[in-house]
C-alpha cells in the first residue's frame, strides 16, 4: 500500500452542484404615475405609493412637483417611507433651478424621479 498517493489514484469527485436561486415571495406592490417630464417646461407631477399587503401598510409614498419656465424652474418633493420599526419619516426637498448655471437646494438631480 502506498502511502503517498497522487491525484489520479484518488477517485474522481463529482462536480458541485449549485444551488438554484429563487426569488422569495413577495406581497408587495408598487406603482408610479406622471405627467410631463424633466426638461419640458410648464407644469409637471408624478406620484407613487407602494403597499405591502402582508403588513397592510403604505410602505412608501412619493409627490414630486415642477414648474419650469424658460429660465428657471421650481421643484418640490414630499416623501413619506414607513419600513415599521426599521425606519418611519417625512422628507421634504426643494430646489430652485436656473438654467445652464445650476439646481439650488436639498432636492439632488440623483434623487429626482423625473
Amino acid at each position: 500500500m502506498d502511502d503517498n498517493p497522487m491525484l489520479s489514484d484518488l477517485p474522481p469527485q463529482p462536480p458541485p452542484v449549485l444551488p438554484i436561486f429563487q426569488q422569495p415571495l413577495s406581497n408587495q406592490v408598487r406603482g408610479l404615475v406622471g405627467y410631463g417630464s424633466e426638461s419640458r417646461r410648464g407644469f409637471n407631477l408624478i406620484t407613487g405609493l407602494g403597499y405591502d399587503f402582508e403588513n397592510k401598510t403604505l410602505q412608501n409614498q412619493i409627490v414630486q412637483m415642477s414648474y419650469n419656465g424658460s429660465c428657471c424652474g421650481l421643484a418640490v418633493e414630499y416623501r413619506r417611507i414607513n419600513l415599521g420599526q426599521v425606519r418611519a419619516e417625512n422628507q421634504f426637498r426643494i430646489a430652485f433651478i436656473i438654467a445652464n448655471i445650476g439646481a439650488f437646494g436639498n432636492l439632488r438631480h440623483q434623487e429626482k424621479i423625473f
